[in-house]
């Protein structure tokens, strides 16, 4: 009765027409896995908070040789933390949808923040009490063997000692691997020795990878816009090098790194949101 069941609500899945639209800030994307109910199939999920914080499942089927640009996209508004409108997808209940192979994912401004990846302090708390907050008495110093260092800070300055291309990563489209070779025409998958067609991209070069050496002398790696470094040069008086190769031209490196720059930045996935000029001395 039950595997009767599932096969009618399979059946009414599948006939329904994909017209549900949803909006939101995605919260989590799965990497692509096997199907365990067709071991033949793959998919993945993505969590979306609506206006009304509800969390929302998606979930797109996918064959074992397709490689899904919807999960591409997916994953790159999770690591933007952009507003995202999802058309054409399957309502099927309690806040979950299936994505078709018709679904279309685009950006969208939104007003809004997820409350589940908010964090909130001690200070956020009391105000929303009715008067009888209970103070938490310091515990004092914590000594331990093994220290773990959890950081929030998005903010850094430094100076920036080396520029260069963003490599785009192959993967294998059977196995979704990275562990391949790839030349002009083909990818060669090192895990099941396949080799499958390897269409090059086109694709104008809008984003630049920046080393920095923050105050510590540590060296840190970011992901940044091109407008923006072309920005920051114009900021420090060289609009003739923001129109040049900001990779090939030497003197590129040469002006930037002789500024001392503040970087508001991700520390998720260090995509630079902001990158100025510091005019504030150390003292």
């Amino acid at each position: 009765m039950k595997r009767g069941f599932n096969m009618i609500q399979n059946a009414n899945i599948s006939n329904s027409k994909p017209n549900a639209t949803l909006e939101g800030v995605v919260v989590v994307v799965t990497n692509i896995s096997d199907n365990q109910i067709d071991k033949k199939g793959k998919y993945w999920t993505a969590l979306i908070s609506d206006s009304n914080q509800n969390m929302n499942r998606i979930t797109k089927y996918l064959s074992s040789r397709i490689n899904c640009s919807l999960h591409l996209k997916m994953v790159e508004h999770l690591n933007n933390q952009h507003g995202v409108k999802l058309n054409k997808l399957k309502f099927n209940g309690d806040n979950t949808y299936i994505a078709t192979s018709e679904t279309i994912t685009t950006s969208k401004v939104l007003s809004f923040a997820p409350l589940c990846t908010q964090i909130i302090t001690i200070k956020n708390i009391e105000p929303m009490t009715d008067g009888d907050f209970e103070a938490i008495p310091d515990i004092g110093d914590v000594n331990c063997s093994t220290p773990v260092q959890i950081s929030h800070e998005s903010v850094v300055s430094g100076v920036i000692t080396s520029i260069g291309i963003v490599e785009e990563r192959c993967s294998c489209p059977k196995c979704y691997s990275t562990d391949v070779e790839c030349n002009d025409k083909t990818i060669k998958c090192i895990r099941y020795k396949s080799r499958s067609l390897f269409i090059k991209q086109s694709i104008q070069q809008t984003k630049i990878k920046l080393n920095l050496n923050n105050v510590n002398r540590n060296m840190l790696e970011f992901i940044a816009d091109t407008l923006k470094v072309q920005a920051l040069l114009e900021q420090c008086g060289h609009q003739d090098l923001s129109r040049v190769d900001l990779i090939e031209q030497e003197d590129v490196l040469l002006a930037l790194s002789s500024i001392n720059v503040l970087v508001n930045f991700n520390p998720k996935n260090m995509h630079i949101n902001t990158i100025v000029l510091n005019n504030v001395e150390n003292n």
